[in-house]
């Protein structure tokens, strides 16, 4: 008999909602007749908190047999404040993809400073293993063939590594150690450099 008091109850306290136009979610429906009347208007304009002060409250008039449909009612307020409340993730720090000897050049910005003239001397390359000659940036567009003394000319291949002319030989750089390396400008000027040990990485 108490049972169908209680479902009578709830019954009417619905009929009663609906006919005064008070909106409030489902969740609410079973406790209805423990909740307060203005409680339940605007339901879906209430905060979590507000909400979750509600369910306390009638947490408070409600009998043994509602207490834990209530509580799991109040659970499921917390974990959408506590999702709410999670900091934001961190921006994650792009990683820059790793640099090949024929990366693609871009244009150098207006009034770049000008490099010192200089030269790397890569005796292993990352594309074959075999000699790469990486010339600075006032070089580029300016060189119009590179040799060594052993009369071997590298071979162009374009710009790269931040605009920079790159030359490659046939061999591995230890196969010309003790020679030199003379860069042919379009200015008819000719800078050498003098390599010891080929074999070794170097910036001249």
């Amino acid at each position: 008999m108490k049972n169908r008091a209680y479902i009578f109850t709830l019954v009417m306290a619905a009929f009663i909602l609906q006919v005064t136009s008070c909106t409030a979610t489902n969740a609410l429906t079973p406790i209805i007749e423990f909740v307060d009347r203005e409680d339940v208007k605007d339901w879906d304009d209430k905060t979590l908190e507000e909400k979750r002060g509600i369910f306390l409250r009638a947490r408070a008039e409600s009998p043994d047999m509602f207490i834990e449909y209530i509580d799991s009612e109040i659970e499921k307020i917390d974990e959408k404040i506590r999702i709410r409340d999670l900091p934001p993730e961190p921006t994650p720090i792009p990683i820059p993809p790793p640099v090949d000897d024929d990366e693609e050049c871009t244009d150098l910005p207006p009034g770049a400073p000008a490099a010192r003239r200089s030269m790397l001397w890569k005796p292993v390359s990352e594309k074959d293993g075999r000699l790469v000659v990486v010339f600075s940036k006032p070089y580029s567009g300016h060189i119009l063939k590179a040799e060594l003394s052993t009369h071997e000319f590298g071979i162009p291949h374009g710009l790269g590594n931040g605009c920079r002319e790159h030359f490659r030989w046939s061999e591995p750089g230890a196969s010309y150690s003790n020679s030199t390396l003379r860069a042919y400008l379009d200015n008819s000027q000719i800078h050498e450099w003098e390599i010891g040990d080929g074999s070794q990485r170097a910036e001249f």
